[in-house]
């Protein structure tokens, strides 16, 4: 289940289905791996091809899975529960 959302134009998306505030390229792939988020009872749930992976340094304790090219969906998940949803580009 996800708590919070960090991104503010995430959480518009999934609750109205506006694009404000994000790539409206990206709102499909967005929706889908937010559905599975709110669902998730475990990271080893995760489609493997999303590549979740722990972020480290000023991240530590967040996950990231791919998005699309340098544009990941990062998170932290805590038993159950997926708190601090953000959408960030921090590859590129």
């Amino acid at each position: 289940m996800i708590r919070n959302f960090k991104h503010k134009g995430l959480e518009r998306l999934y609750l109205s289905g506006s694009t404000k505030g994000i790539n409206p390229a990206h709102a499909r792939r967005i929706i889908v791996r937010i559905e599975t988020l709110d669902a998730l009872d475990s990271l080893e749930d995760l489609p493997s091809e999303w590549k979740c992976h722990p972020l480290y340094k000023e991240l530590e304790g967040f996950y990231a899975i791919r998005l699309s090219g340098a544009w990941r969906i990062i998170f932290r998940f805590e038993e159950g529960t997926v708190f601090d949803v953000d959408y960030v580009q921090y590859h590129g």
